[in-house]
């Protein structure tokens, strides 16, 4: 368990100047009640996602149910209860970027399948992709969750904007 990597502002800096921040196997949290930011759990959990096709295709990967299974069984073993909280919305700050940003995806895109098309290299060029958070995945999980009797909240906003 890391908190190394948490968006919220400020608060990584605040942890590590009080020497909070440390690396623990998960038991350590056994028979407790815990937070956990779903998008940084999710992308955690999506290693276990293997379609390297997910991402050109997009839609919700068809292993995620049985990886998340399997680490909501993990917290049950430890007895571990977690409390999912995802961010809401992003407001958007400048129209501009936004609509590069959704370019420059969407010419990463069209490379990656030229290049599949091509099948100039043996490797997928879409499996270093990884899984997309997309709002499709995020309301699958929560269902996800919802039907193993696991808590989550989605806030209003986004967290770290």
């Amino acid at each position: 368990l890391s908190f190394a990597t948490m968006p919220v502002r400020e608060l990584e800096s605040f942890l590590r100047m009080h020497g909070l921040i440390r690396t623990s196997p998960l038991h350590v949290l056994a028979s407790t009640r815990i937070g956990v930011d779903g998008r940084y759990w999710f992308q955690a959990t999506a290693t276990d996602v293997k379609e390297p096709l997910q991402v050109a295709m997009g839609g919700v990967p068809l292993t995620l149910s049985a990886s998340v299974k399997r680490k909501i069984d993990t917290f049950r073993t430890l007895k571990i209860d977690p409390l999912v909280v995802f961010s809401g919305i992003n407001p958007p700050r400048n129209e501009r970027l936004l609509m590069e940003r959704g370019l420059e995806r969407s010419k990463k895109r069209e490379a990656a399948w030229d290049q599949y098309n091509r099948q100039e290299e043996k490797k997928n060029p879409f499996q270093s992709s990884g899984v997309t958070v997309s709002l499709e995945v995020t309301n699958s999980l929560m269902n996800l969750l919802g039907r193993a009797n696991v808590p989550f909240f989605r806030a209003p906003y986004l967290a770290s904007g």
